[in-house]
């Protein structure tokens, strides 16, 4: 996953942001009192508000293959969102004037 899908009141309609509908986590099996951050339908990344208020979990869930009928497997990303945030950052991009020569293709 490189990115994640943000806010987007104009896209609620398309099913796309943070702000998609209920409808389909509930479709997919999910438990209630998720917001998706991010899905592909098999996997999602959400936050999860079943036990707090105020400073949700954010959690991976992902289907279970291993088994006819689909499971859901979790796993805590974070325990709450602050420092959910604390994990993100942005990668730098490298400029390729910047490399030494040793990193490039050798000339022959």
């Amino acid at each position: 996953m490189g990115y994640m899908d943000g806010i987007d009141f104009e896209g609620v309609e398309r099913g796309i942001g943070i702000l998609k509908p209920a409808e389909w986590t509930k479709e997919e099996g999910l438990p209630e009192g998720l917001i998706v951050l991010w899905t592909d339908i098999h996997t999602w990344i959400v936050l999860d508000y079943r036990n707090k208020v105020e400073n949700p979990s954010v959690v991976y869930f992902y289907e279970d293959y291993s088994s006819e009928d689909r499971q859901w497997k979790i796993v805590e990303i974070a325990p709450d969102f602050d420092i959910f945030l604390s994990k993100l950052f942005r990668g730098s991009t490298l400029n390729p004037k910047d490399l030494k020569a040793s990193y490039g293709r050798k000339k022959e």
